[in-house]
């Protein structure tokens, strides 16, 4: 009888180690949450221009999300929106454009927004775990809704699917896919 206890114990251990271990997704949202150090990967560090660009121009609207999914694929994904009246809008984005250095080739567009890769410190750190497109950041923006975006991402074991998404030949699905908190329809 003893062992019959045992063997249940140990097998009930174990169906929920692999549970839990399966299923963890951990989600922060709301700006008030930005840390950069959410990201287990480094990513939320490098989302913004400079530790203050928050506090420097002042938004009307926008939200931060991460989401830290450690399922089969090991994804992180985070995007942080601004929304701003004209005049601090321009302000903001020249000074994100200035701080932040850009990809000449990794540029995406979906509907009215643009993106780019945000290669900063990349080529001063030749040990940086960043390899586009499975570890990344970028900076987008949308001129007619005033709006900045940030996006970071990590991915680890992409299925087949993934692997599709991450040749970005349909920004909108890759967009869908990961960030669908957040309305690019809008």
């Amino acid at each position: 009888m003893k062992k019959i206890r045992v063997c249940f114990f140990v097998v009930l251990m174990l169906i929920i180690t692999l549970i839990h271990t399966s299923c963890y997704q951990y989600e922060l949202s709301g700006i008030e949450k930005f840390n950069e150090n959410n990201s287990s990967y480094g990513i939320s560090g490098r989302m913004l221009p400079s530790n203050d660009f928050l506090t420097l121009f002042e938004y009307i609207d926008g939200d931060y999300r991460y989401i830290n999914d450690m399922g089969k694929t090991a994804k992180e994904s985070e995007l942080l929106y601004l929304t701003y009246n004209k005049d601090d809008y321009e302000l903001a984005k020249s000074y994100a454009f200035e701080h932040i250095k850009c990809s000449e080739t990794n540029i995406f567009t979906y509907k009215e927004y643009v993106f780019a890769e945000n290669i900063t410190n990349l080529a001063d750190n030749p040990e940086s775990p960043f390899e586009f497109p499975y570890i990344f950041n970028m900076i987008g923006y949308n001129d007619n809704s005033q709006t900045l975006i940030f996006v970071g991402f990590s991915i680890f074991d992409p299925t087949e699917k993934d692997e599709q998404l991450l040749t970005f030949e349909d920004m909108g699905a890759f967009l869908k896919e990961y960030f669908s908190f957040y309305d690019f329809d809008a």
